[in-house]
């Protein structure tokens, strides 16, 4: 996957909710208010035609993923007088840097396996988590291990496969 500007996706978050008559609908059902939700580590926010319903994910600064790979963004939520203005900003960052000093630390030597799926997806900046917990999850379950957590073995024989198979 290439690298987007932060407004071409802005502009395609739009786009896709003002053309979907399911979600337009369910919009509308909701009482007026603002909404903030996150764990997506995807900045964005939509409003309703009328301004009353307004959705607001303001991203994350330490793992965003919605890969714009020049910047890191934080929201401004400002509500005055029962008006709602959202200000969405995003600050350059040097993620090459900060993967190299991240591989240095502490973290990366004692938990290496969740590291590196954490580095992959600093490096790309979209989501490879959730991608590598169902890789081993089935990979568990074909050498059948029903550990909970994995043994640090589980984790390191899925991390070589998987990494293999998404490899160029």
């Amino acid at each position: 996957m290439g690298d987007i500007s932060f407004e071409a996706f802005t502009r395609d978050i739009h786009r896709y909710f003002d053309r979907d008559a399911q979600f337009q609908q369910r919009l509308s059902e909701l009482p007026p208010g603002v909404y903030l939700f996150g764990h997506c580590h995807i900045q964005w926010h939509y409003a309703s035609d009328d301004g009353r319903v307004v959705l607001l994910d303001a991203g994350s600064c330490g793992l965003p993923l919605e890969c714009v790979k020049d910047s890191i963004p934080y929201t401004i939520l400002e509500l005055t007088d029962g008006t709602v203005r959202v200000e969405e900003r995003r600050l350059p960052f040097d993620f090459t840097a900060y993967v190299e000093r991240f591989r240095q630390s502490r973290q990366y030597r004692e938990a290496p396996v969740w590291s590196r799926v954490i580095a992959r997806q600093l490096s790309q900046s979209r989501d490879c988590l959730v991608f590598f917990l169902q890789f081993v999850e089935r990979y568990a379950q074909q050498i059948g291990d029903d550990r909970r957590p994995y043994v640090r073995e589980t984790w390191e024989q899925a991390y070589a496969l998987w990494e293999s198979a998404i490899s160029p």
